[in-house]
């Protein structure tokens, strides 16, 4: 994957869309493709490729890892580490206790459910169903 000064400036000068942002990182997509730009020293960090512009992603609040995710891509960046992992589907995600994220999966399907993620493991943990959406229309607000 690619770290590059270069590449920070390209994303910068460019459209993209945060999905979420501290004072030192900012996760975003252009272009269906994932980045984590670093604020402070001015790299960036390419995450990967999702079919359909990734979801959903979240950024310690320490500022130690970020996860993105979308239909068919989940991506863990650690220790300047970018670690694609298997899980689809992902649609929102919440930090849930210190290193355990916690992810919705499209709530429109059959198999919608919630699941908990441990950053230390790299473990994903189903933590129950997840029916309540599954007759609805669309919606951006989801109680979960």
């Amino acid at each position: 994957m690619e770290i590059d000064r270069e590449l920070f400036l390209l994303i910068q000068t460019g459209e993209y869309r945060i999905i979420a942002e501290t004072d030192k990182l900012q996760l975003v997509h252009q272009h269906e493709k994932g980045f984590l730009l670093n604020k402070v020293n001015k790299l960036a960090y390419a995450l990967g490729w999702f079919y359909g512009d990734p979801t959903c992603g979240i950024i310690d609040p320490q500022n130690q890892w970020a996860t993105i995710a979308g239909t068919d891509l989940f991506v863990l960046w650690r220790n300047d580490e970018v670690i694609p992992l298997s899980f689809n589907n992902a649609h929102q995600m919440k930090l849930d206790n210190p290193g355990k994220v916690l992810i919705l999966t499209d709530p429109w399907t059959e198999d919608s459910a919630i699941w908990s993620f441990d950053v230390q493991t790299r473990l994903f943990e189903k933590m129950k169903d997840f029916p309540e959406y599954r007759e609805r229309e669309y919606t951006e607000d989801i109680i979960w």
